[in-house]
């Protein structure tokens, strides 16, 4: 989504906004069938979950004035972006001899409604860009 403003009082010239957001997922899940060395056979039922929403803020402002002859326009803005990311994986062997089940898991969150044992989050920015130019 973007916008452009240029306020009526003149202290800048264009205001330029940007917003964007990205959702992303991916979900994957197999079956592996094997035998241990004690020729047990076993099953290996295995889950992997990915999610990611990704933000994105650019405002970009201009302001052109003079100085006797010459005239100069300044360009300053902030770029920032901001991301979250759920993370899920699980794999469960059951032993078909024995019938023993046994679960591993692993993951990460940064969703507010899951509790989970760590958390990824990213936030980075760049501001004040200040670029120059005079004729």
């Amino acid at each position: 989504m973007e916008h452009q403003w240029t306020p009526e009082n003149g202290l800048l010239d264009p205001l330029k906004t940007s917003f964007a957001y990205a959702p992303h997922k991916y979900d994957r899940s197999g079956l592996q069938r094997g035998v241990t060395s004690a020729r047990q056979a076993y099953t290996t039922g295995d889950l992997l979950g990915y999610s990611e929403d990704f933000y994105e803020l650019d405002l970009q402002a201009t302001k052109g004035f003079a100085t006797g002859a010459l005239s100069h326009e300044l360009t300053f803005g902030f770029d920032g972006d901001y991301s979250t990311q759920d993370y899920v994986r699980r794999d469960r062997t059951t032993n078909l001899v024995t019938g023993a089940v046994t679960e591993a898991r692993a993951g990460a969150s940064t969703s507010p409604m899951r509790k989970p044992a760590g958390r990824t989050s990213i936030f980075r920015t760049r501001s004040a860009c200040l670029m120059a130019s005079w004729s």
